[in-house]
């Protein structure tokens, strides 16, 4: 008897072990290797809780906790500076992300695309730098913002030929923040800025911080920035409240 109950004690531990590794590996399995999420707005949130914050941080934080990459296309600054108060237990991030942005006029939508979760005004359907097709992009091994400016530097000559150069800074970010390297053909400048996401450890959000609409060459100063979120939130989500309102 002894010996039967001590075989179905070992049993059931060893099941129980099997279970966690299987609910890992499946958590792993949803997730990139940077840590952001495959699906994000599929992802449940199982608990989040925010209080008299802005829209943007609200959303930055809802990416850190849950590993949920963000690319912002339409940030009007009034909009996103909008405060919030919210509660979510065991929701999707769609529905959570959703009542972030209710009652915004106009409204927002939000999609899911190459893993990240875009965001954009409803109103906004004409095609943007965003959609346009970078015949190809280059870039060793680097820090995420080294690499985000050779990607400003490959819209610049692609759409302006007789370009010789630029001068001007760009923000330096982590240096120790690596990505890449990158050998990408024909993919939408939207799709590449997804690519540096996913490729970030810890994951980020870029945001369009000036008119991206196709009117003439590509603009000269860029119109976007990448953020990760290695940096405690409040600088985050500071600096790019500051781009917004620098931006617009």
């Amino acid at each position: 008897m002894y010996f039967d109950n001590h075989r179905w004690i070992l049993i059931r531990h060893l099941s129980e072990a099997l279970v966690a590794g299987l609910l890992l590996a499946s958590a792993a399995a949803s997730q990139t290797s940077s840590g952001c999420t495959a699906h994000p707005l599929s992802r449940v949130v199982a608990e989040f809780h925010v209080r008299d914050v802005g829209v943007l941080q609200a959303l930055l934080q809802l990416g850190r906790e849950n590993a949920i990459c963000f690319g912002i296309e339409s940030a009007e600054k009034q909009a996103f500076q909008h405060k919030v108060d919210l509660d979510a237990r065991n929701e999707p991030a769609l529905d959570v992300i959703k009542r972030m942005l209710s009652g915004f006029d106009p409204p927002y939508l939000v999609s899911e695309q190459g893993g990240v979760a875009v965001i954009r005004l409803r109103r906004v359907l004409t095609q943007t730098w965003l959609d346009y097709n970078v015949p190809s992009f280059k870039s060793r091994r680097g820090p995420l913002q080294e690499v985000n400016h050779t990607l400003h530097m490959t819209l610049l000559r692609e759409t302006r030929p007789g370009l010789k150069g630029i001068a001007g800074h760009y923000y330096a970010g982590n240096p120790a923040m690596l990505v890449g390297p990158f050998d990408e053909k024909n993919r939408t400048l939207r799709q590449l800025l997804n690519e540096l996401l996913i490729n970030t450890p810890g994951g980020g959000i870029w945001v369009v911080h000036r008119s991206a609409l196709k009117e003439g060459p590509a603009p000269m100063q860029p119109f976007w920035t990448v953020v990760d979120y290695i940096d405690p939130l409040e600088v985050t989500s500071g600096l790019i409240r500051g781009i917004l309102t620098d931006g617009w």
